[in-house]
Parts: C-alpha cells; structure tokens; sequence
C-alpha cells in the first residue's frame, strides 16, 4: 500500500507589502541569444580574470612568505640575546 502524502501550512501568516503593478513594471525582457562571438569573448574574458587571480595570490603569497621571514628573524635574535643575558643573571 503507497504511503499517504500530507501537507500542512504554517498557522502564521505574514503579510508583506510590495508595488502595485502601475508602480511596478513585471512583464518581461525580450533578450537576444548569446552567439558563439559572445560565448568566445566570455570565455577569453574569465581566462584573463583567472590569470590576473593567479598572479594576485602569488604576489600575496610571496609577500606572507617575506612577512613571515621577516617576523622570525625579528623574533629570533631579541630571544636569543635576552636568554644569554638571562643565564648571566642567574650565574
């Protein structure tokens, strides 16, 4: 025996106002086919905006990788010298 399908809607209902049609123009838009023209110069366009993305992230890449070298030299050497002057202390 199939199973019974049931449906069942909300007890709130919730009024939302919008434009009139004499403020609201709905029909709608007649638009012309995309030609293979079209479809080329789409395609060329998200290849040149694929490159640039590339391009971008690695030169973002590289300046993290610079950052980062610059931080641990940085962090590094003040480490070191205060550990040094820290034993002196203690001895």
């Amino acid at each position: 025996m199939p199973s019974q399908k049931k449906v069942q809607f909300s007890q709130s209902i919730e009024f939302i106002s919008t434009f009139g049609d004499d403020e609201y123009d709905r029909t709608c838009l007649e638009t012309t086919p995309c030609t293979y023209k079209d479809m080329f110069e789409l395609l060329q366009l998200r290849m040149e905006l694929r490159k640039q993305m590339e391009k971008m992230l690695s030169e973002r890449d590289a300046q993290d990788s610079a950052n980062e070298l610059d931080y641990a030299s940085s962090t590094s050497s003040p480490a070191t010298s205060t550990s040094s002057s820290d034993e002196e202390v203690f001895n």
